[in-house]
């Protein structure tokens, strides 16, 4: 992809969005080098366009919400509360083999959106195309105030329960969904909506849950530089994609 082209998208693009709690987040973005970059925390979108020095190729965010996130360091070495979580919701994450699948997938992510909103009583937070594939986030569901007055390790403690619902996914949905593993970690990094996928072109975007099982919502997603190949299918496992491992950040 042309860097001119990636350039001016950033320079003019109107599509970037933040998350909820922003300022709690864990930011990196993958500058022209190709050099993954910590961000300090964020407020708006005007302060994220403020504090990129130069344009970056792509911009990521925690999942989950921590006090001081900008100075995210390792389970390990976390020094009292340096890098206390705060929330962190259960994603899911949908990975397309090539665009023939997008519709296949969308059904298989609505009927897993069915899925938790019967078994747990889950509600939508948002839905969107990453590039590659699709990302389903749920609103936050998980007693941390009763947590954090039980004196738990909080953070191993919402691993464990995210792990324990992905595990109720019936084997027939598990097919494009990202490792469990992957989606259970608080420290989980995704694409921030409005960024663009280097390997598809694709800029991540807000789409309706109506959208899923379609592809006509494909044609209302900006592309940008040449036109390439999704992912070619040899780089490509079902249940089996090993993530970008950013020191103690992993992302999809």
């Amino acid at each position: 992809m042309e860097e001119q082209a990636i350039q001016e998208y950033y320079r003019t693009t109107n599509n970037i969005k933040l998350p909820a709690l922003p300022c709690f987040r864990h930011y990196r973005f993958v500058d022209m080098a190709g050099k993954f970059n910590r961000m300090v925390s964020l407020s708006s979108v005007k302060e994220l366009l403020n504090k990129l020095k130069y344009t970056p190729k792509a911009i990521y965010y925690s999942n989950g919400c921590f006090l001081n996130a900008q100075s995210l360091a390792s389970v390990e070495r976390r020094a009292g509360f340096k890098s206390y979580i705060i929330k962190s919701p259960l994603m899911l994450d949908l990975d397309l083999p090539d665009l023939s699948y997008v519709k296949l997938v969308g059904e298989d992510a609505e009927e897993l959106i069915q899925f938790f909103e019967k078994e747990y009583n889950m509600k939508l937070e948002d839905c969107f195309y990453s590039g590659r594939g699709f990302h389903i986030t749920f609103k936050d569901d998980l007693p941390l105030k009763e947590w954090y007055d039980g004196g738990f390790d909080v953070e191993a403690k919402i691993k464990d329960e995210r792990m324990r619902q992905l595990n109720t996914i019936p084997e027939r949905l598990r097919t494009f969904v990202e490792k469990f593993e992957v989606l259970a970690n608080p420290r989980l990094v995704r694409r921030l909506v409005g960024s663009i996928n280097l390997r598809t072109g694709y800029v991540c975007s807000v789409i309706e849950r109506e959208a899923l099982g379609t592809s006509s919502f494909l044609n209302t997603i900006p592309h940008i530089g040449e036109e390439m190949a999704l992912i070619p299918q040899k780089e490509r496992k079902m249940r089996g994609v090993s993530p970008v491992v950013i020191k103690n950040v992993q992302g999809c």
